[in-house]
């Protein structure tokens, strides 16, 4: 759960606001009695918990709660048979399945209902606010700490080789098997010439074995302590999430990649142009050979790559930046908390 984008985001906030509101407001961690509550979501659940208490509550709503029930399906069975680890037993994996499915079956009309009892909802990007349509809804866009994730110049043990690379979760949802597909096709047609690399959150042996039968020479890595010098060893990164479920509202690795100057392939969805806009190379969802097509796009395009990912980090200092953030969600708690006025 440490790398988990938002467990990561929600503690900084708390701990910005910790340091920020001043002596005479205390935070706490779940804790069952207190004056205001602030619930940090990727869905609407705790909103139903929590109705009663809605007048006294902010929640930040991370990620899209309207995802379509087929989809969601259909990923889920992919995970199963392709991408399960080997020590999750069968059931208890059909019993996740079934609880993440489940939701993406009430409409967003019901959802928007119980959200709507609290005082205040927090969106993550103006798609999420305009699909929802909630009334009492502000955007505070997720940021990164441009200081950290920045360019920085790596020496290549291979300076023939063009290094492309996948950040993520084991999850189809983030277009693992399109991934695999197209580092395979990128393999046969350059062979040494390219490096493929998918760097996952948690390494899976399970999902090695399966990118090896594409391909010998994708090289599947678990968790990477030293990330600045991955994204920044990378010639391009493909980010070729399927979903509105795919990521949180705004996804951490895309964000921190850009903010490294680097040209990203993802994918059509609507928040994620909301956030690249023109700094990123834009393909359809489950369609592996266009990532194959804009890949060798940019392989031989040198001025590309390096226009894209000075447009890319310039879109995270204009508005995806942690200092953004913060300062977003202080101007909403001193608002809420002086009672000058309805937020």
């Amino acid at each position: 759960m440490e790398t988990e984008g938002l467990m990561k985001i929600s503690r900084k906030i708390k701990d910005s606001l910790t340091a920020k509101m001043g002596s005479h407001v205390h935070v706490v961690v779940n804790q069952k009695s207190a004056d205001f509550y602030h619930i940090h979501s990727s869905g609407f659940l705790p909103a139903v918990w929590q109705m009663r208490k809605g007048k006294q509550t902010l929640y930040s709503l991370y990620s899209h709660i309207n995802q379509g029930p087929l989809d969601c399906i259909r990923n889920n069975l992919e995970h199963l048979w392709w991408y399960r680890n080997e020590n999750h037993p069968l059931h208890r994996a059909l019993k996740m399945m079934l609880f993440a499915t489940a939701s993406t079956f009430i409409p967003v009309c019901i959802k928007r209902f119980f959200l709507n009892k609290m005082s205040h909802v927090i969106v993550p990007s103006e798609t999420i606010k305009r699909e929802l349509g909630l009334t009492q809804a502000t955007v505070v866009r997720i940021g990164i700490n441009p200081q950290r994730f920045k360019p920085i110049k790596i020496k290549k043990t291979n300076k023939d080789s063009f290094i492309i690379s996948y950040f993520g979760h084991n999850d189809p949802l983030k277009g693992l098997s399109d991934v695999i597909k197209a580092f395979a096709e990128l393999d046969k047609r350059f062979g040494t010439q390219v490096s493929l690399r998918m760097y996952l959150t948690k390494y899976s042996e399970h999902t090695a074995k399966h990118a090896h039968s594409f391909s010998s020479n994708i090289q599947v890595s678990g968790h990477v302590d030293d990330i600045l010098h991955a994204y920044n060893e990378s010639d391009v990164i493909v980010l070729p999430y399927r979903s509105r479920g795919a990521a949180i509202g705004v996804p951490l690795v895309l964000i921190e990649a850009m903010a490294c100057e680097k040209p990203i392939v993802t994918t059509n969805l609507p928040f994620i142009k909301e956030i690249v806009q023109d700094a990123a190379l834009i393909v359809d969802p489950y369609a592996p050979q266009q990532f194959v097509e804009n890949i060798v796009l940019l392989m031989n395009n040198q001025k590309l790559r390096i226009e894209l990912g000075k447009k890319a980090r310039q879109r995270v200092l204009k508005g995806y930046t942690e200092k953004q953030m913060f300062e977003g969600y202080q101007t909403l708690y001193q608002t809420w908390l002086s009672g000058e006025g309805e937020l």
